[in-house]
């Protein structure tokens, strides 16, 4: 009987090697995992230098998943995600917007309904009165702890 877990070969991208993160993906019960490489970028090298690396190594390992664990790291899944489709990830642009809320704000239609939303500094050392003011304005009750 074959199993119906799922070999998969995993990619690590702005990360050091961690041996102990390795066995914790290794132990995953839905799917098999065969190898686990990280991979992050060198001192000299620009980030679209690192990117065209990251791409060599998903074509020479066989890679089939991505996992981004920095915001940086997330926008090399997206550009490996656009050149290998085999591969589940965000696009370009959902990442550009999630990272930019400004253009994500431009990017919505404003006619529509626009979810209420505030700012909160949290190096204030009003930050906690800052934060029950902002969830009041958002519309979100407030729950002593």
């Amino acid at each position: 009987m074959t199993s119906s877990r799922r070999d998969v070969f995993v990619l690590i991208p702005f990360h050091d090697v961690d041996q102990e993160k390795a066995e914790v993906l290794r132990r995953c019960p839905d799917v098999q995992v065969k190898d686990v490489i990280f991979s992050n970028i060198d001192d000299n090298e620009t980030l679209l230098e690192y990117t065209e690396r990251v791409k060599k190594v998903v074509t020479e390992r066989d890679i089939n998943i991505i996992l981004p664990t920095s915001d940086l790291s997330t926008f090399v899944h997206a550009a490996i995600t656009k050149d290998f489709p085999h591969i589940p990830g965000p696009s370009v642009e959902s990442c550009f917007l999630a990272f930019h809320k400004a253009y994500t704000r431009q990017y919505l239609d404003p006619t529509e309904n626009p979810p209420p939303y505030d700012v909160v500094d949290l190096n204030s050392p009003t930050m906690l009165e800052d934060a029950e003011r902002a969830l009041k304005k958002v519309g979100k009750g407030v729950s002593k702890m």
